[in-house]
């Protein structure tokens, strides 16, 4: 029997799951909202924690959109389903662009070309451990849980054509981080070969990351269509105008974003999100139905229709979730996330628990206590959820 309980103090947040401790706050202070025996509360900022929160908010959003597809088979004609479609995965690729900040940073930083070569492969390695390792986990666990009458060899050729068959979005993200420290090495070895030329000159305006983020952008624009589509690199490049371009949005603006102080430039994105949305649907041209007005069904305002809604929508939403941060309400603070700290635990399980009741809830909770209890596990911690 599954039983839940949530025991709130005001120095004390404990959830446990008949009888189990799943997660407690007794540890923290007000100044540290999250945190996990992963990552040591001494190198986390309060940039991180808002990233964190946001995640949670994030993940929310995409367990709250498969359980109305789950519901019904007219899933597409369901308001809440069109409003979460229309940016949730390009707000999730902003946030992993935004976590990916921290690593840019210290490549952009890195002294000589041997130590920067080291650092691009130690990152792409890295993101194969977080990323392909679970994803390949997962492929062969709903392989087995499917019960389908092909080889496990003929399964695993076809996710790697087409990876919406199991966990897409983390081969995609692994492209986008491997795009993005194969190409700072580029640039960092041409830099120093070009160094006494014009070229070298021109290259060095090139050195503030943002500045290489827009290179990149451009360089991504150009070639994007010569890379194949199979195992990822197609939600990368096209999805939603291109994953890989909310990855970079997120790696220069998200932080630059939430310290806005212009009430003006925080509104814009709510106003074109909520003027906006109304219109899409996953399934037709250019996302936009056929009652929309005129002036968004022709020309370039149409082809652009749905990348505009996205980006609104994942300003609009990165800025809600600050709001609801900077409320200092330390339970939901808390919550939220340590919510965030395990969505890729929650992205990978949420499906197997998706009919539970309550909705959303019971998905989320249940799939917390797999994410604590793997997590007690270094090897399984690391083959499960790539920590």
């Amino acid at each position: 029997m599954l039983k839940l309980s949530f025991v709130s103090t005001p120095s004390t947040i404990r959830l446990t799951f008949n009888n189990f401790p799943i997660f407690s706050s007794a540890e923290m202070s007000i100044a540290n909202p999250m945190t996990n025996h992963f990552v040591p509360t001494a190198i986390k900022t309060e940039y991180d924690y808002l990233l964190d929160f946001v995640k949670g908010v994030a993940i929310i959003l995409v367990v709250l959109g498969h359980t109305f597809q789950n519901q019904t088979s007219n899933f597409d004609e369901l308001y809440g389903f069109r409003f979460i479609y229309s940016f949730h995965m390009p707000l999730f690729a902003f946030l992993s662009g935004a976590a990916a900040a921290h690593w840019a940073v210290r490549l952009n930083a890195s002294g000589s070309l041997m130590e920067l070569t080291g650092a691009s492969i130690s990152r792409v390695r890295k993101s194969a451990v977080h990323l392909l390792l679970p994803f390949l986990f997962w492929t062969v666990v709903a392989f087995f849980l499917s019960g389908s009458q092909e080889s496990i060899d003929q399964h695993l050729r076809k996710v790697f054509r087409e990876a919406h068959y199991s966990l897409w979005f983390l081969p995609c993200i692994f492209w986008c981080t491997t795009f993005t420290s194969l190409f700072m090495l580029f640039f960092s070895t041409a830099k120093k070969i070009f160094e006494t030329t014009r070229l070298g000159k021109l290259l060095r305006y090139l050195t503030p990351l943002p500045a290489q983020m827009a290179a990149l952008l451009i360089v991504w624009l150009l070639f994007r269509k010569q890379l194949p589509d199979g195992f990822g690199f197609g939600f990368a490049n096209f999805f939603h105008g291109g994953l890989f371009f909310f990855f970079l949005l997120g790696l220069v603006f998200f932080k630059r974003f939430i310290n806005i102080r212009s009430v003006a430039l925080q509104v814009f994105p709510y106003v074109i999100f909520l003027a906006l949305v109304p219109y899409w649907h996953r399934t037709l041209d250019n996302n936009i139905i056929q009652d929309a007005p005129n002036f968004l069904t022709i020309g370039l305002v149409a082809k652009k229709y749905a990348l505009i809604v996205a980006i609104s929508g994942v300003f609009a939403i990165v800025d809600l979730s600050r709001l609801m941060y900077s409320c200092g309400i330390k339970w939901i603070n808390v919550s939220m996330c340590f919510i965030g700290r395990a969505s890729l635990g929650i992205y990978a399980m949420h499906f197997y628990f998706i009919d539970y009741k309550p909705p959303v809830v019971a998905a989320i909770l249940s799939s917390l206590v797999l994410y604590q209890l793997i997590s007690y596990i270094p090897l399984v911690r690391t083959i499960v959820l790539g920590k």
